[in-house]
């Protein structure tokens, strides 16, 4: 089986919306529920930093990151910042431990044979490169942020980007294909070239890398791409050839038989400094349409809903990276957010510690982003993603995954921890006061704009938030609390409302322990994140 971008089925709609009523607490005493076990994280990674040996990476030195599944393994794709060039390749079964592969495009070489000697090493991708070399300004040997998706011959097909330097508006997103997932991955076409240099033609208005492929429901596919430009196009894919589908050329612009808006795409979002782009089709995806803030619950009230979600990194790659949500019921337009065109921030910096240097986790989220989303064979959405594990350091970044659900009103939640093996399932409102006996941290990310500038202002964890069996809140924080549907909560913290999802997770502080995470977005599409707080073991 291959799996990627397709019909991702929220596991959610798979679950009975019906049961648990709008109770805020049921026994005293906690349900028999199942928590995730220890998944043994590699003790190494986060502490041990190697370069220059793949075989020692694990979750080290992965960027931009990229996955498929193929027959019960997952692939990981990443940009070529540290070690081989030709997009590093790691797998794992249990999406927990990865295992260096090697690179998708074999002899591509390095900065000496690409730039000193004026060749794409002994790769296939000379082409590209002739184009990128008509530049005075090509100083990047690097190949940035792929997509690989399944090819209709049971291949996978891979969309590279490459750029002439940092910052550049002149790239290229082209087209490879491989037998197997991966490789050796061959040169087959260019799919579009941001050449910033033929103003004249109106080109360099949107930046021709991080490629992202999503398929429609009716069998359509189409390519989102962008990055700090003018924001997001689309073009559509040939299905069956993975390659443009109205066949349209670089050289029909050089001649004038095409206009700079054709060859370009559908330029479907205007939002500058943001990229990395990535669409996952949820159908069918559980919608409450009662006013369950001032109302009763009311079984009746649910229906379904069916959306692409679009998912960008935001703010400076180094300073104030954060990931953002639009929804949209087409695939090239319409797309919008609780914050409109700002996107709903589900991540961003912040820390589990209460303080910088505090022991009881050992790593931070800074600047997490360039994601991807999957749903696995099992149902299991996932988000991937790159992180920088201490605040206001990225010079280190990690491969990470995090579980993501959606709300009752249908946007995208996501876990504010590692994956663990969990996935979403019927929660009893007897847990929520179970197990830590209500004792929850907190973080609540701040809302920031999509202009906003400068290091990240670190949120910190804060301790002591008490979720009572009566539904009230207490403790660092005043509000209530009440859960409805299988697994759906809504909070009312200092005056502020939220809609928000409760899933099981590995809480990493204090030791590790199995239990429940909440993560809610306020009506201002900003994220709060709760965590069972255990003792220190």
């Amino acid at each position: 089986m291959q799996t990627k971008k397709k019909f991702g089925l929220a596991l959610s709609a798979l679950l009975a919306v019906s049961m648990l009523g709008g109770m805020t607490a049921c026994s005293s005493t906690p349900i028999d529920a199942e928590y995730p076990s220890d998944p043994g994280f590699d003790s190494r990674s986060l502490v041990y930093w190697n370069t220059l040996n793949p075989e020692m990476w694990n979750l080290d030195c992965a960027h931009d990151p990229v996955i498929v599944e193929d027959n019960g393994t997952f692939y990981v794709f990443g940009t070529d910042n540290y070690g081989p060039f030709g997009y590093q390749i790691r797998k794992s079964t249990d999406l927990i431990n990865w295992e260096y592969v090697g690179v998708a495009i074999p002899e591509f070489g390095d900065s000496n044979t690409v730039l000193a000697k004026g060749e794409a090493g002994e790769s296939p991708l000379q082409e590209v490169y002739d184009y990128l070399a008509e530049s005075s300004k090509f100083d990047c040997a690097t190949l940035w942020a792929p997509e690989v998706y399944p090819a209709a011959d049971g291949g996978y097909w891979l969309y590279g980007s490459w750029t002439t330097t940092f910052g550049s508006y002149r790239s290229i997103i082209f087209q490879c294909h491989a037998d197997s997932v991966t490789g050796p991955y061959e040169y087959v076409d260019m799919i579009v070239f941001s050449n910033n240099e033929l103003m004249d033609a109106g080109l360099g208005g949107i930046n021709a890398i991080d490629a992202a492929v999503v398929e429609d429901p009716d069998g359509g596919l189409w390519l989102s791409y962008g990055s700090f430009s003018t924001g997001f196009a689309m073009i559509e894919l040939d299905p069956e050839t993975g390659l443009r589908k109205d066949g349209y050329t670089y050289d029909m612009i050089v001649s004038g038989e095409i206009t700079a808006d054709q060859y370009v795409g559908e330029h479907y979002m205007d939002i500058r400094n943001t990229e990395g782009s990535t669409l996952s089709y949820h159908a069918d995806v559980p919608v409450y349409t009662g006013n369950i803030a001032t109302e009763e619950y009311d079984e009746s009230k649910w229906t379904t809903q069916s959306s692409y979600y679009l998912m960008g990194s935001n703010g400076s790659l180094s300073e104030n990276y954060n990931m953002r949500v639009w929804k949209s019921e087409s695939v090239d337009s319409g797309y919008t957010s609780l914050n409109g065109i700002n996107g709903n921030k589900v991540s961003g910096s912040f820390s589990w510690r209460e303080k910088a240097g505090q022991a009881s986790i050992r790593y931070d989220y800074f600047c997490p982003g360039h994601n991807d989303m999957i749903t696995t064979s099992a149902g299991v959405n996932l988000i991937v993603y790159h992180n920088r594990v201490t605040m206001n350091d990225a010079s280190k970044h990690y491969l990470f995954l995090s579980m993501y659900d959606f709300n009752s009103n249908g946007d995208l939640v996501l876990s504010p921890n590692r994956y663990a093996g969990e996935s979403v399932r019927t929660v009893d409102p007897a847990e929520i006061t179970g197990l830590t006996k209500g004792e929850y941290d907190m973080v609540q990310l701040k809302t920031t704009t999509l202009n906003n500038s400068g290091q990240a202002t670190p949120v910190w964890c804060t301790e002591g938030v008490k979720f009572k069996k009566n539904g009230s809140i207490s403790g660092a924080v005043s509000g209530s609390w009440k859960m409805y549907g299988d697994h759906y909560i809504y909070l009312e913290i200092d005056g502020a409302k939220y809609y928000g999802s409760v899933m099981p997770a590995w809480i990493e502080k204090n030791g590790g322990n199995g239990g429940l995470t909440i993560s809610a977005l306020s009506e201002k599409g900003t994220a709060i994140y709760f965590n069972m707080a255990f003792e220190k073991e």
